[in-house]
């Protein structure tokens, strides 16, 4: 979800943490989409390190009086599920349904089982830390 734009420059650190950073460029207000799962009394906002008041909008934080070059940052705790899933083949009748056992975290699948036999999928236990590795990136805008 990293993007650069003309109005501001994103830093995702989902799905290790629930967090967004956001850089300030040509806008002076922000409507900020998290997800319909997040607890919205546990959402905190800091705009260059101070806490900031916001206001919600169904799932958009609000945020108003910002300026060229303010840094922006949102957190809120992840969910972590774990769900079963019942997949019926085409033609198939429910009791040909295969059973998948899913691993969330955040919006995030991070493991499925049964694995599969021939291409393992959702093998992602390295999304199960809380650490977001980083990598500095300079953004260069080619468009919006």
């Amino acid at each position: 979800m990293n993007r650069a734009t003309k109005w501001v420059d994103v830093n995702s650190y989902s799905p290790y943490e629930g967090g967004l950073e956001i850089t300030v460029k040509n806008a002076t207000s922000l409507f900020i989409r998290l997800p319909d799962w997040v607890v919205k009394g546990e959402v905190a906002v800091t705009v260059d390190g101070a806490t900031r008041p916001f206001d919600w909008h169904g799932e958009y934080v609000h945020l108003d009086d910002l300026f060229w070059g303010q840094e922006v940052t949102l957190t809120y705790p992840l969910r972590s599920m774990t769900e079963a899933i019942y997949l019926i083949p085409e033609n198939g009748s429910p009791m040909d349904s295969n059973r998948y056992i899913l691993t969330w975290k955040g919006d995030t699948v991070v493991s499925i089982s049964p694995k599969g036999q021939y291409y393992p999928l959702y093998q992602r236990d390295y999304f199960l830390g809380d650490v977001t590795p980083m990598v500095n990136y300079n953004y260069t805008m080619t468009g919006n």
